[in-house]
């Protein structure tokens, strides 16, 4: 799988190598990239995917679980942003938000004050005058380009972490699957007998058959161990995939929701 990785890397390299420069003559972040320019005065883009207000302030969130970058407006602003329309306003629409891009929590965000400093824009074609002054500016496109090339090198090493990662897993669930094979054949070999005292550790077998709901991530893996594949539901939901139709859900808070080809306790 690293290998396959690697190639994957190089290929789409080599493509946006072969593609011509583009520059911007006023930088506009995307959201995902906020969290890198803590400090810097900004112009952040995205769409407003939920908006949640207290009597102190309002969050517009470019993502729902209000986890990531956010715009802030505080309670003596309402009166520029009032908290009942904010929601009709923003949500679901491509935002601008213009200023300084702060860290709460280790969270980014960005204060506004001003409708200025938060407008709504639409998609639309660059003016040819625009295009032909960056053609000026070859430098501004080589860094550009530079900055782009990073980030994808850095997209192509966590899908190669994730590769290696899954290999792992594959290699674990076999492994696990060997044992359970194995202690099974002994168990349909060995005579009947009671089991020795009250405190004998249970089978693997009867292991799987204790996973149940409202368990926890660690509770599932010590019992079941890794799975082939982690399938993400989105919304911090995710999917253990074990193959052979078996299949663990996970809610946002890594507590067990539903089992799918396991035995009943």
């Amino acid at each position: 799988m690293a290998t396959r990785a690697v190639v994957i890397r190089r290929t789409l390299l080599l493509l946006f190598l072969l593609l011509p420069p583009t520059v911007h003559g006023a930088e506009v972040l995307t959201w995902q990239a906020a969290a890198k320019r803590v400090g810097e005065d900004a112009t952040v883009e995205g769409t407003i995917a939920a908006v949640h207000c207290s009597p102190l302030a309002c969050s517009l969130a470019f993502e729902p679980t209000f986890t990531r970058f956010t715009v802030t407006i505080q309670a003596q602003n309402f009166g520029v942003f009032p908290p009942a329309e904010l929601e009709a306003r923003y949500k679901g629409r491509r935002v601008r938000a213009t200023g300084t891009i702060e860290s709460l929590d280790g969270k980014a965000r960005m204060q506004v004050s001003t409708p200025e400093a938060l407008v709504v824009v639409q998609e639309e074609k660059r003016p040819d005058v625009a295009r032909a002054a960056e053609a000026r500016d070859p430098d501004a496109a080589t860094e550009a380009q530079a900055e782009m090339l990073d980030r994808l090198d850095d997209i192509l090493d966590r899908l190669e972490a994730i590769s290696q990662q899954l290999a792992a897993a594959e290699e674990r669930m076999a492994s696990l699957l060997a044992q359970l094979d194995e202690r099974q054949r002994g168990l349909a070999a060995a005579p009947a007998a009671p089991v020795a005292g009250a405190g004998a550790r249970p089978s693997a077998a009867q292991a799987l058959r204790s996973l149940k709901r409202g368990m926890s991530v660690a509770d599932v893996e010590r019992l079941a161990g890794r799975p082939a594949r982690v399938i993400d539901n989105g919304n911090g939901w995710a999917t253990w995939d074990y193959g052979g139709g078996r299949a663990i859900t996970f809610d946002n808070r890594g507590r067990v929701q539903s089992l799918s080809g396991f035995a009943a306790p």
